[in-house]
Formats: C-alpha cells, structure tokens, sequence
C-alpha cells in the first residue's frame, strides 16, 4: 500500500518555489502565472487519463513562515496574496506556517508539524472537485492531436 501510495505521488510535480518579499507588489501576479506556465506544462506532458484539463492539476502554496524583521510589511503581503491566490483556485490549498518557528530558519520540531500541514492540505486538495472549462475540452494530452492552445 505504501509502495503504491509513493508512486502515485511521483506522478505529480512537487513545484518548489520561493520569491523574496522584495518583489512583494508583484507576488500574486507572479504566482498566478507561474502556476499557469507549470499546469499547461505538466498538462501537455501527462499521459492519457491522469487530468481532463489543466485546471484539475493540484497546487499546495506553502506559505512564507514567521519574519522578524518584516521590512516595511513585504512579507505579510506575500502571506495575504499566497491566501488570495487559494482562495479564488478551486484545486490549490493554502499551509500557514508562520506560527512554527520565531527564527529565519525552521527548527526540526517545525519541518515535522510542516510536513504534516502539507500532507493534508495535498490530501484536500486531491478532494477538490474541478470541472474544466469548455475550451480545455478538447485537450486530452500531447499524444493527441486536438489541441486547443486558446485556452493556455
């Protein structure tokens, strides 16, 4: 059961990325096109049956921890359009973890409980029901060839 519960998981892109709050008036922008460009390429690389439409691909925005020095509020910018963001995507959850740790650096107690968000929120996330859009429609993965680009 693990074993197969680890492959499934492999099936699906862990995308990682962190933005520094410098760049904290742009963030949700950012963010929002970056998941875009990531589900239109996992989508064309998926083979037959693993999505229906782009939009039913999973996204969990783990959201930035604790800050000390916050620098004029940049960093509960980035929290608050991390929250946007997952508030208006139906098939992406949002994990808080500014309450772990009161260094710039997690503690290991703090990757546990972490961890833990994140497991969860994949699982609701994986619950989310999606139904694509009418454009999208025609997508069914690069090995076939009705391709509909005006919905990407």
């Amino acid at each position: 059961m693990i074993q197969t519960n680890f492959a499934l998981m492999y099936k699906i892109l862990k995308e990682v990325w962190n933005q520094y709050e410098d760049t904290s008036l742009t963030y949700l922008g950012n963010l929002t096109g970056l998941i875009h460009e990531v589900r239109v390429e996992m989508f064309a690389a998926s083979s037959l049956g693993i999505w229906e439409c782009k939009e039913q691909i999973p996204v969990v925005v783990v959201q930035i921890g604790y800050w000390p020095q916050d620098n004029n509020g940049r960093a509960q910018r980035v929290r608050e359009a991390q929250a946007k963001y997952t508030a208006i995507d139906p098939r992406a959850e949002l994990v808080k973890l500014d309450d772990l740790s009161r260094f710039y650096h997690f503690d290991a107690p703090s990757f546990l409980i972490g961890g833990n968000r994140i497991a969860r929120a994949y699982q609701a996330v994986m619950q989310a029901s999606v139904s694509c859009p009418q454009t999208s429609a025609l997508i069914s993965s690069p090995k076939n060839s009705l391709i509909n680009t005006e919905s990407m």
